[in-house]
């Protein structure tokens, strides 16, 4: 491990008096890795990266079935491969790679009782391994550090972690869509939003591995993660900066600064309405919608969870919990849209 790679994974070691969401989850160090690669090879990377979470997760999962069989344990197990199943969606760069090298997935009736289960399993994470450089296997491997003994935390940091790889691509779709919609490139925008959306559209696999996280488990990790937050992830941050313009009081004080340059989508969208013809606009309302539809239906699930598992108490990063996500769930990504079409049918009325 390079040094510059050693500083930053040891921050993660000792942070318990002033750690936070970044110390916890890693993020410094999927970054480093990240920078290494741009375009259609940073995108593989970044999906490689997501998805060797995801096997080690079901590596994880499949291994405490072996080693203490149960309902509990055989559910959360399922939803960990149907995970790695849906990684065609949430992660389609690699899945590129991957389709094919496991043969069939098991339907859901082939994965009734434990033997069969672990077998399918077993299967997947071989053959997805192969599909995953050593680089990766690496970084992952450090950066599973939990802060309790409970087996529920590791399954909780590799969704976390998993989640915020797929903020920080869809925050470079959302880069790429408004560099292309200011270049007068209509479709290369939507193509950036319409990926985007899909792999939203795919995050009801991470959140059924979540919710089988029991209260009682999760209480005790929040007191011993007090402080790290994922209102502090400056990559769902930066998704939310991007779309459209923030009021900065309406984020928790525990959220990041982001100084972003340049235009947001929704400003730029409604500065090309004059030149762009009737039909790109509402292909590109279109696009701008179903990220819009997944982004918030990501957000309202999110809160249901949160209502589940903690109930009214507060939020460890100085929220109000539950009610503080209810109510930012409500925000959408781009809120002047519906206006920005109206304005623009009257002017050629």
């Amino acid at each position: 491990m390079s040094t510059p790679l050693l500083s930053s994974w040891l921050r993660l070691t000792f942070d318990q008096e002033d750690g936070d969401y970044h110390t916890y989850v890693g993020t410094h160090l999927y970054d480093r890795l990240r920078e290494r690669s741009e375009g259609k090879k940073g995108d593989v990377l970044s999906d490689t990266i997501m998805a060797a979470l995801a096997v080690d997760l079901l590596s994880i999962e499949t291994s405490a079935l072996a080693a203490e069989p149960g309902r509990r344990q055989r559910t959360r197990t399922r939803a960990a491969y149907q995970l790695l199943r849906s990684m065609n969606a949430l992660a389609p760069a690699w899945g590129e790679k991957f389709e094919g090298k496991v043969g069939p997935f098991a339907t859901a009736d082939e994965l009734n009782g434990d033997e069969a289960l672990m077998a399918a399993a077993s299967r997947a994470i071989s053959a997805a391994a192969d599909q995953i450089e050593q680089p990766v296997r690496r970084l992952v491997e450090t950066t599973m550090l939990p802060v309790t003994r409970l087996h529920d935390e590791q399954m909780f940091i590799r969704i976390i972690q998993i989640f915020e790889g797929l903020y920080v691509h869809i925050g470079r779709r959302l880069g790429r869509a408004i560099t292309a919609l200011d270049n007068g490139d209509a479709e290369g925008c939507r193509d950036e939003l319409s990926d985007a959306a899909h792999r939203l559209d795919a995050t009801p696999a991470l959140f059924r591995v979540l919710t089988t996280m029991p209260r009682e488990a999760f209480a005790v990790i929040r007191e011993n993660t007090y402080g790290r937050s994922a209102v502090q992830s400056t990559s769902y941050r930066r998704v939310e900066s991007l779309s459209a313009p923030r009021d900065p009081g309406s984020f928790s004080p525990q959220a990041p600064l982001l100084a972003l340059e340049g235009e947001t989508l929704q400003e730029v969208f409604e500065r090309q309405l004059p030149e762009l013809p009737p039909q790109t606009v509402t292909r590109l309302e279109e696009s701008m919608r179903r990220l819009d539809a997944g982004w918030h239906m990501s957000k309202r699930t999110h809160w249901g969870i949160t209502l589940k598992i903690i109930g009214s108490a507060p939020g460890t990063g100085g929220t109000s919990g539950a009610d503080y996500l209810q109510r930012t769930a409500e925000v959408p990504l781009f809120p002047n849209l519906i206006f920005s079409v109206r304005r623009r049918m009257v002017r050629r009325t």
